[in-house]
């Protein structure tokens, strides 16, 4: 699953992307549906919202976020929340950073809410608010949690952002 998403996301040009992603996502929500362990239908929800690209997709994460969908034969957690609120910023839907606030607010665990607040400007829909996350890693302190660091750049650069990720490459 992690190989499929790496080929979708990296590999796959975005108009081949376009293409096959009903499919593609039909495919991993089918597969979970049927998924006979709860590992299972975990690693597959993980792979569907990393591999979601349609509205229709995107909607499923927005109503699965708010709690009105359930996801088959699997119990969500903090962790499953944070990622999809992650996930739906990046599509930048509607109220997205009324979502970011709303998970920030949800997160008990200390640890993981420092971290995502973190990570939330690398998630902007605004460029000037990701272009300042990014020069912020300039100073060492604001580099101390590396895996902070390494998500908040992978928000930066995902396909989704593309086109306005060149610019950090050779910084």
């Amino acid at each position: 699953l992690s190989y499929l998403s790496t080929a979708y996301w990296r590999f796959t040009p975005a108009s081949e992307r376009s293409a096959i992603a009903a499919d593609l996502e039909a495919l991993l929500w089918g597969m979970l549906e049927e998924a006979e362990t709860t590992s299972r239908r975990s690693a597959l929800f993980s792979a569907y919202r990393a591999a979601v690209s349609t509205q229709q997709g995107v909607d499923r994460l927005l109503s699965i976020w708010q709690q009105r969908t359930k996801v088959p034969g699997l119990p969500l957690f903090e962790r499953d929340y944070i990622a999809l609120a992650q996930r739906l910023a990046l599509h930048e839907v509607p109220n997205h950073d009324h979502i970011l606030t709303t998970q920030l607010e949800d997160i008990e665990n200390p640890d993981r809410r420092a971290s995502f607040e973190f990570v939330m400007p690398a998630l902007s829909a605004d460029e000037t608010i990701r272009d300042e996350f990014f020069t912020s890693l300039v100073q060492a302190e604001n580099r101390e949690h590396e895996p902070w660091v390494v998500t908040g750049v992978s928000f930066l650069h995902h396909p989704l952002r593309a086109a306005t990720a060149e610019k950090y490459l050779l910084p």
